[in-house]
């Protein structure tokens, strides 16, 4: 029979990683960090400004759990030091809007990051950080309970450490919910997996399992999938204690803790559906509100992430380029089904497969509310590292040392990479919109309140994020009303109609089309010809549009275009800039789609 240990000594007797102490295992948690480490030099970013301006009690939203976003009736009316809070809001924005997510642990951990340090986004990024050496720490102990050898936990713990799904929610603060979510589920597990499972009926074991498990589901929705691994390893340990000595006592405590797991994960689904959690908006999906709809988005996310698990092929490419995204699922589940075939032969008896992949497939399914992306397959990805090590020791078992390495290459050498230079990226994209935001032409504060329409950006991140990250930069200059009339680089016509009013015409890719945009449309909103937006100080009319998309866009506003405190910003180069309006009514601006800053960001 084939143990951990003699499958070890034959894969790599000698073996740097079979052998050593703990301090093996603690290197390579350091070298995992150490390709996140661009990180630290990232700032804050989009969310990370809204969340600020909620701990210090300028937006509508409640400080102890920094994800709920409220409905946009509870944003009409509010005033804060900016003005209107309704002022970082698109004109578009549907009355019926609403996104609510519960995850008040999350909203703690970033809230004491704050208080402990301020305004030095390093030092945040640097507890981003621990939390994540912890994680891997964690993973690297679950992979030992599961009965892994030294070797192949080992390499599932830098297989995880490189999976570029890690790369975003350990850069930026604000999803900083997937690494504490994750790492409550392996703390939540580990009392039952080691010893070979010889503690799962244990009441302070299932004690313990259930209140990381709780713990868990206070950092974000998707952790409800802990309750549920963990009546499954209850259900294995009854069933294997057969007719041992104290059987019944054992399968009783299991069916209890059973019948408690099953309490938590319904009682908190019951608790999220009553209290109004969930979205009303065409870029989130709920799946007790759009259950269909939720499971047509949960296959995309699920083919094209688990691909992006094995292949360097990034997953944000469907999430980001609806022409993609078919394709991809497709060749996603091509690829998904022919890799789940071989690892079914190659694992067959391995210890901990069966668990790991039943890990994977739940861990999913809870990330079928967004678009595809890598991120979405963090969790998950702990289970298929651990799939990729157990296999990568079976083929050197079997002497294939070449097969092997050209797998490792594959599925670790190559992630690591981008994982390194992803988070460069993330860090140099974030400082240029950053950049770009504080340094915006957006007239002298001698001239009081002014309104700035953002009419183009080479990032859609940039009007997505700009009223609050001037709000928290530049708290020295606050009169002032930001407005973007799109989201995206799209080519933009800009025709002059009379003295206060103008066109917006969208010659390639219609308004509205895009992702972001989305986020603020309600589910069963429908843009059509004639609609009209009133906001202080203007007013937009569709004039044209195509199953529900914006081809041609009117405003009319207070003030007539030349006014100094009406500014029209563009992004040129890595500023935005002040553009003057066509001087002669008739008159138009033609302004091409821009470069983006980064390759595939929208």
């Amino acid at each position: 029979m084939t143990t951990p240990e003699t499958m070890e000594d034959e894969v790599a007797r000698g073996g740097r990683l079979a052998r050593g102490g703990p301090w093996v295992t603690w290197t390579l948690v350091l070298l995992g960090l150490a390709l996140h480490l661009p990180a630290l030099g990232m700032g804050f970013y989009i969310d990370d400004y809204v969340h600020r301006l909620a701990l210090l009690g300028e937006v509508p939203i409640p400080t102890w759990n920094l994800f709920d976003f409220g409905s946009y009736a509870e944003w009409i009316g509010t005033r804060t030091q900016f003005g209107p809070a309704l002022d970082g809001f698109p004109y578009w924005t549907d009355p019926e809007w609403s996104v609510r997510f519960f995850r008040p642990l999350s909203s703690w951990v970033l809230g004491l990051d704050y208080t402990l340090f301020g305004e030095r986004a390093y030092l945040h990024h640097a507890a981003g950080l621990v939390w994540f050496g912890l994680l891997l720490a964690a993973v690297h102990a679950l992979f030992r309970a599961l009965g892994f050898s030294r070797w192949s936990a080992r390499v599932g713990l830098v297989l995880y450490s490189a999976s570029r799904a890690t790369m975003l929610p350990v850069a930026w603060m604000a999803n900083r919910n997937e690494v504490l979510t994750a790492l409550f589920l392996c703390l939540a597990l580990l009392p039952l997996v080691r010893c070979g499972g010889a503690h799962a009926t244990r009441a302070s074991s299932i004690a313990l399992a259930l209140g990381a498990a709780f713990l868990g589901m206070l950092c974000k929705e998707s952790g409800i999938v802990a309750p549920v691994l963990i009546a499954w390893l209850l259900w294995r340990a009854q069933r294997r204690a057969g007719g041992e000595s104290g059987s019944s006592r054992r399968r009783g405590a299991a069916w209890i803790g059973i019948a408690l797991c099953a309490a938590l994960a319904l009682g908190h689904l019951a608790f999220l559906v009553s209290a109004g959690y969930g979205t009303n908006s065409a870029f989130y999906l709920t799946p007790w509100h759009e259950p269909l709809e939720y499971l047509g988005n949960l296959l995309v996310v699920a083919s094209t992430g688990v691909l992006g698990l094995i292949l360097p092929v990034p997953a944000d490419i469907a999430g980001w380029s609806a022409q993609f995204a078919i394709p991809m699922a497709a060749a996603g589940v091509v690829v998904v089904a022919l890799v789940a075939r071989w690892l079914t032969v190659s694992l067959r008896g391995a210890a901990g497969a069966s668990f790991l992949t039943l890990w994977v497939v739940l861990t999913v399914i809870p990330q079928g509310s967004a678009l595809a992306s890598d991120r979405l397959m963090f969790t998950a990805a702990i289970g298929m590292s651990g799939l990729l090590a157990q296999h990568l020791e079976r083929m050197l078992a079997a002497g294939r040392r070449r097969r092997a390495q050209g797998v490792f290459v594959l599925v670790g050498a190559l992630p690591a990479l981008m994982v390194l230079g992803g988070t460069a990226g993330l860090a140099k994209t974030a400082g240029q919109t950053r950049a770009a935001i504080v340094s915006a032409e957006v007239g002298s504060p001698d001239l009081g309140r002014r309104s700035v329409f953002l009419l183009q950006a080479r990032s859609a991140f940039v009007p997505f994020g700009m009223a609050a990250t001037w709000a928290v930069e530049r708290a020295d200059d606050r009169d002032l009303t930001f407005m973007a009339l799109h989201v995206g680089r799209r080519a933009v016509y800009w025709k002059r109609t009379g003295p206060r009013s103008f066109e917006l015409s969208f010659p390639e890719d219609p308004f509205l089309s895009g992702p972001w945009e989305q986020v603020y449309l309600a589910r069963d909103s429908r843009v059509e010809a004639g609609q009209i937006w009133r906001r202080p100080g203007f007013e937009a009319e569709v004039l044209a549009a195509e199953e529900g998309l914006v081809r041609r866009i009117a405003y009319r506003l207070d003030d007539v275009l030349e006014n100094p405190r009406l500014r029209f910003l563009v992004h040129r180069g890595d500023e935005l800039v002040h553009l003057d309006p066509p001087a002669e009514i008739g008159e138009t601006h033609k302004l091409p789609a821009p470069e983006p800053l980064a390759p595939m960001m929208p």
